[in-house]
């Protein structure tokens, strides 16, 4: 599954001092940002699925979204 994201993205963020800072990025490093503040926003891969079931493309075997976060609930639950 491939999350669009944009090609081109200005961050505006505070440091641990308090500090107000602004970065501007593109191509694999703004999709990077993109990513781990969906992390921070509490949003997962398996957040986006939206069918019920996944596929392995090397195998193609199939496993369910159930499946998956299940997983997740485990791991976090601990």
């Amino acid at each position: 599954m491939r999350v669009s994201r944009s090609k081109n993205i200005i961050v505006k963020y505070q440091d641990r001092l308090g500090e107000f800072h602004t970065v501007e990025t593109k191509d694999k490093m703004a999709r990077c940002f993109q990513h781990e503040i969906a992390h921070l926003d509490g949003i997962l891969y398996i957040d986006r699925m939206s069918d019920e079931y996944v596929f392995n493309e090397e195998t193609n075997e199939k496993a369910s979204v159930k499946y998956f976060l299940d997983l997740t609930r485990e791991r976090f639950s601990t």
